[in-house]
C-alpha cells in the first residue's frame, strides 16, 4: 500500500497475490479518482486523441430563506487531460489544440467563473534545454464576454517517468509536486 498525499494507492494482484505493476496513467486515475469524474474511454479533439478526461466541478451559491431561492452562483471547473505521445508535441499544436477546443473540453453558462484546464504530458525520454523553457513559458488565456462570463487558464505539465522529473509552465508549477509524488 502507498500513501501519497493522504490518498490510498494499492498495486493491483494476480491470483498468487503477486502485485502488478502499475503504470503511471494507472496511479493517476486512482490519485484523481477522489474528487475528480474520470471518463476513461480516449477523447479526441484534433490533432490529439487524450486517453482520458478529469472532470472537477465546484459551484458557490447565495441563497434567500431555502436552498430553492438562489439570487447569486457561480461556478469553478478543472478538467485534466491525460496524453502520452511518442514524441513530444509542438507548442503551437498544443495552443491550436486548445483554442480551438476548449467549448468542447468544458461547459460555460451564465453562472460560469473560471475554469483550468490541466494538460499532463507523459514522456519517457529527456528534453532539451530549448523544450524546457517552452514549457515553462507556455500560457494559454481565455476571456468570455469580456470576462463577464468566466475565463480559462491552461497548465501544462510534463512528466518524465524514466528521470522521475516534471516541467510545468506558471500556472502548473503549484500542482507539479501532486503529479511528480505518484510516479511509480
Amino acid at each position: 500500500m502507498i500513501l501519497i498525499n493522504g490518498h490510498r494507492l494499492q498495486p493491483k494482484t494476480n491470483l498468487w497475490n503477486f502485485p502488478i505493476p502499475m503504470s503511471y496513467k494507472q496511479h493517476l486515475i486512482q490519485y484523481l479518482s477522489a474528487y475528480f469524474d474520470i471518463e476513461k474511454h480516449p477523447v479526441f479533439h484534433a490533432p490529439f486523441t487524450f486517453e482520458f478526461k478529469a472532470i472537477y466541478r465546484q459551484i458557490n451559491q447565495k441563497y434567500i430563506f431555502t436552498k430553492e431561492w438562489v439570487y447569486d452562483e457561480c461556478k469553478s471547473n478543472e478538467y485534466v487531460l491525460f496524453l502520452k505521445p511518442q514524441e513530444f508535441p509542438a507548442f503551437q499544436d498544443i495552443k491550436d489544440c486548445l483554442q480551438n477546443n476548449h467549448e468542447h473540453i468544458m461547459t460555460i453558462d451564465n453562472s460560469h467563473m473560471a475554469s483550468f484546464i490541466t494538460l499532463i504530458v507523459e514522456i519517457d525520454c529527456p528534453l532539451s534545454e530549448d523544450t524546457i523553457k517552452h514549457i515553462e513559458k507556455f500560457h494559454f488565456y481565455k476571456s468570455f464576454l469580456l470576462g463577464f462570463k468566466g475565463w480559462v487558464n491552461a497548465r501544462l505539465i510534463v512528466i518524465d517517468t524514466r528521470n522521475k522529473t516534471g516541467y510545468a509552465n506558471k500556472f502548473g508549477k503549484k500542482e507539479l509536486p501532486g503529479y511528480l509524488g505518484i510516479i511509480p
